[in-house]
């Protein structure tokens, strides 16, 4: 009887599968339609060929919606006009249940009913929420309110249809398989005990938290950017789980607690039956009880060393790259210090009026558009366009650093003295990456793991001691597993007769 009636139990009691079947048949050919439409558009406004062209459509989308938007603001500001006065006088229909609302069941569909229902009070004032932050943030705190509205609107869209063909992050598969667990260790370990349980006690709110943690371990681990920062997609259903799994662990200290007490006070109380009966209890379940008392200082354990990564990528090695996975390419504190040393020279040559003049060559202009705002006499782009050929200080960096130490800083070959003195700053920093595979320019996971990226041959085997010990040194330590040499340079060029060093 058993037998025969078993498969019912996987049947399902609502068409919610079938639904969610054809959800997928219907939507997969038509995503995959407009994906390949959107990376041909990239590919499109890529082309030097028409990014001109491209460029011309956008600025003529800002421009027309900045033209239309004041003329739809008052075309609802004249409907919602026309309810208030309805409402005034009495014209308004009944307030019986219409259109798609009649047809939803208001106790088992309560969130589609709140939608279909909702008072057109609540709709109205959230575009209105939603409109004024728009506005606020876009425009700069109204400053810059015609081109703010059109970059908000448009910009954001058109620069990742451009990005499309960069593939910025370009990490292997396993990228968030290494992230995580070097951050997460409760997490990580908790989580899996969690799925077990939701998997073997299931409930609908249990699998879906296995759904979305899986879910988005695929599908961010499949895209084509990958970056730190994206963890938390993955993390956040994962600290659920997790949360799933100590509950065992709590709920099984305290009824051993309590069983331990009950024995007490019974033993106490003289009562011999029932005192046997709880020993014999406590008795047949030796091995898990042990088991519990174990996870106790692992637990503990696993929550010191995840408080002491957050420690560390937090408050010790903030902005530092070379030894944090989780900061992927960061701007580097000599940005602070090249900034110390112009605003030291602006007090000393003009009284910190701001208004030493300074020429940022091609590839400084990031971060130097944000640093050195309050400076009125700042050219980029430099020498091209620049009134001041000599400068009191000209930032280079990427491909223009080498090229301004040979110009500006070097002696000439007639015997010609330099006119600025020269020092090279670290711009931007970053990880090591060499657990990427070997066609990724990586020496591969394991062989990472065991020796950085310098293994002792092309033919090194995964060590486990030594991965091992990498990791636990840059747990506690932060001993980089790899270089600390990856970095974006830049150039800090004093002119001579202003007698500092850079």
């Amino acid at each position: 009887m058993v037998t025969r009636y078993l498969p019912a139990q996987y049947l399902p009691k609502t068409g919610a599968p079938i639904t969610l079947l054809l959800y997928f048949l219907i939507l997969l050919p038509i995503a995959k339609v407009v994906l390949g439409w959107i990376n041909n558009l990239s590919i499109y406004v890529n082309d030097p060929k028409t990014t001109d062209t491209a460029n011309a459509f956008v600025q003529s989308l800002k421009d027309h919606t900045v033209a239309i938007l004041p003329w739809l603001g008052a075309l609802l500001a004249l409907y919602v006009f026309s309810i208030i006065v309805r409402e005034v006088i009495g014209i308004l229909p009944r307030p019986e249940r219409q259109g798609l609302a009649a047809h939803v069941d208001s106790k088992r569909q309560s969130l589609l009913d709140s939608i279909v229902s909702m008072p057109w009070t609540h709709w109205f004032t959230a575009i209105l929420c939603v409109f004024s932050i728009f506005m606020l943030l876009f425009t700069v705190l109204f400053t810059n309110v015609k081109q703010g509205i059109g970059d908000g609107i448009w910009q954001g869209l058109y620069y990742w249809i451009q990005q499309q063909q960069q593939a910025r992050g370009g990490q292997p598969w396993y990228y968030y398989l290494l992230l995580i667990p070097l951050y997460e260790q409760i997490g990580v370990v908790f989580g899996i005990v969690g799925i077990i349980v939701c998997l073997c006690r299931p409930s609908r709110f249990r699998l879906f938290l296995v759904y979305w943690f899986v879910g988005n371990v695929f599908i961010y681990s499949w895209a084509g950017e990958k970056m730190p920062w994206l963890m938390i997609h993955m993390t956040m259903p994962l600290m659920l789980l997790a949360a799933i799994g100590l509950q065992i662990l709590v709920i099984g200290l305290l009824n051993l607690v309590v069983q331990w007490r009950s024995h007490r006070f019974r033993k106490i109380a003289i009562d011999g039956l029932i005192g046997q009966q709880s020993i014999a209890r406590v008795s047949r379940r030796p091995v898990a009880y042990g088991a519990m008392l174990l996870s106790v200082p692992v637990t503990l354990f696993l929550l010191v060393l995840t408080l002491q990564n957050m420690f560390q990528v937090a408050y010790v090695h903030a902005a530092d790259g070379p030894h944090e996975m989780m900061i992927y390419v960061q701007t580097t504190t000599d940005i602070d210090t090249v900034m110390a040393k112009i605003d030291a020279l602006d007090q000393k040559v003009d009284g910190g009026r701001h208004q030493l003049p300074i020429g940022v060559m091609t590839g400084a202009e990031w971060p130097f558009y944000w640093y050195l705002r309050d400076y009125i006499n700042v050219c980029y782009g430099f020498p091209t366009g620049c009134s001041d050929p000599k400068p009191a200080v000209i930032i280079s960096a990427v491909d223009s650093l080498s090229t301004s130490q040979a110009d500006y800083a070097t002696p000439t070959t007639n015997g010609g003295q330099p006119n600025y003195l020269f020092k090279s700053y670290h711009l931007r920093t970053w990880w090591d990456e060499g657990y990427k595979p070997l066609a990724g320019g990586g020496v591969g996971l394991l062989r990472w793991l065991s020796y950085g990226d310098t293994p002792p041959s092309s033919n090194a085997s995964f060590d486990l001691g030594r991965a091992v010990k990498n990791v636990w040194l840059w747990w506690w330590q932060r001993k980089p597993i790899g270089s600390t040499m990856g970095s974006t340079d830049m150039g800090l060029l004093i002119r001579k007769d202003l007698r500092m060093q850079p």
